[in-house]
């Protein structure tokens, strides 16, 4: 049965399409387009916590009414209670307040994102949108990088576009999207024409991401992608057929894209790769930031400032690449702890609402948006896609649907 779409949902994928193709993703711009989202929802998302305070008092909660998880509700404002008291004493007062301010919009888009989103028909609107933005922007990344040869873009800035220092970070767009197109096939399979299409955009996803040279995305990915298939619930046929095709699949675009890199312009960027040993300095310039200012840290978006001061002789970043400790950083040891346990309580109640009692449909997709959860957060320990406003965002939005 057709569902006709709300004005939320409307602006909701209106922010959607516009977001990930600004040329430069740092620019402040971004950041507005997210405040002025998240004022929009504002009302809804302040409607729906009353009427979850006032459900638990009188013991009448019902789903459909009050926000699914209460207890991640409960640590996202723990933490935003402690990214505001590191706000005060930040070394960077305009910067932090901009940052706050972005984690109030993603408070308030995943308390608002399962009541915009609330039947698997809308849920499947938005995977739809999503996979159509990703589609476009592997388009005109792999126009630039194969037909255009722009190895890199520096002076640009980061973008989802073009390589930057090495790679694309459109990945950290493809392992929310691959997951989803892999359940649009699914649903699809019994109509010829939609098996073919979808296929195609699945392959053409997954080539994608190996052209973006973002090896740690891809290794995310693929690692829980094994894991998940291993563990679904098939029957032991289906299931090894499944994770055949699904390895074959990978193996071949692998071959594919090696063979296609030999007839490419070498990358001028790769000098720029940056590998572990520099992750791990970078950790290292954190851990002794916070050793210094232990409780309320430096202040949010901060360790530009740090890094670029240092006398470690790092490469100069503007991010830790990696999340948490750019928190530790940041907020000192609560906001390292409150963001490990506002992640960790995200993911465990995706994981819970995935082996609840559901219709196969409707379990499936739960299981492929919280593989691809899972998959950021593991690729977040060793890149800075987060610290993009359009990616937490759409984390946050995705996040909310479970």
């Amino acid at each position: 049965m057709y569902i006709s779409m709300s004005f939320y949902e409307i602006i909701t994928f209106i922010t959607l399409i516009n977001l990930p193709f600004f040329p430069q993703q740092d620019s402040i711009w971004v950041r507005y387009i997210v405040f002025a989202y998240a004022v929009y929802l504002l009302p809804l998302a302040l409607r729906r916590l009353v009427t979850a305070s006032g459900a638990k008092q009188s013991h009448e909660i019902a789903s459909s009414q009050a926000p699914r998880n209460d207890r991640i509700i409960k640590i996202f404002l723990i933490f935003l209670t402690v990214s505001f008291i590191s706000t005060i004493f930040s070394t960077n007062l305009q910067t932090s307040y901009v940052q706050l301010l972005l984690f109030f919009s993603y408070f308030v888009i995943y308390v608002t994102s399962g009541s915009v989103f609330n039947t698997l028909q809308k849920k499947e609107r938005l995977a739809g949108v999503l996979i159509f933005v990703t589609v476009v922007l592997s388009t005109i990344s792999l126009y630039n990088t194969l037909i255009l040869h722009y190895s890199s873009k520096l002076s640009r800035g980061v973008s989802f576009m073009w390589i930057y220092f090495g790679h694309n970070h459109l990945s950290a767009l493809l392992i929310f999207a691959i997951p989803l197109c892999l359940f649009v096939l699914k649903t699809n399979w019994d109509k010829l024409g939609y098996r073919i299409i979808f296929s195609l955009i699945f392959i053409f996803l997954l080539y994608s991401l190996i052209l973006t040279s973002a090896q740690a995305s891809l290794i995310s990915l693929s690692i829980m992608s094994y894991l998940f298939f291993l563990g679904y619930s098939y029957r032991s046929r289906q299931k090894i057929n499944f994770i055949f095709v699904f390895w074959i699949l990978v193996v071949a675009i692998v071959v594919w894209s090696i063979l296609s890199r030999q007839g490419m312009v070498q990358l001028e960027s790769a000098i720029y790769d940056l590998n572990i040993s520099a992750r791990l300095m970078y950790i290292k310039s954190a851990v002794e930031s916070a050793r210094l200012v232990p409780f309320a840290g430096t202040g949010l978006d901060t360790y530009k400032l740090i890094n670029f001061n240092s006398g470690l002789g790092l490469a100069k970043t503007f991010y830790v690449h990696n999340f948490f400790f750019q928190m530790l950083s940041d907020t000192g040891i609560f906001g390292f702890v409150m963001s490990i346990m506002l992640i960790i309580s995200a993911l465990w109640e995706g994981g819970k609402r995935v082996f609840e009692q559901l219709e196969a449909n409707e379990r499936f997709f739960f299981l492929m948006l919280w593989l691809s959860l899972l998959s950021s957060a593991l690729n977040a320990l060793v890149d800075f896609d987060w610290q993009l406003p359009t990616v937490f965002f759409i984390f946050w939005l995705l996040t909310g649907l479970i």
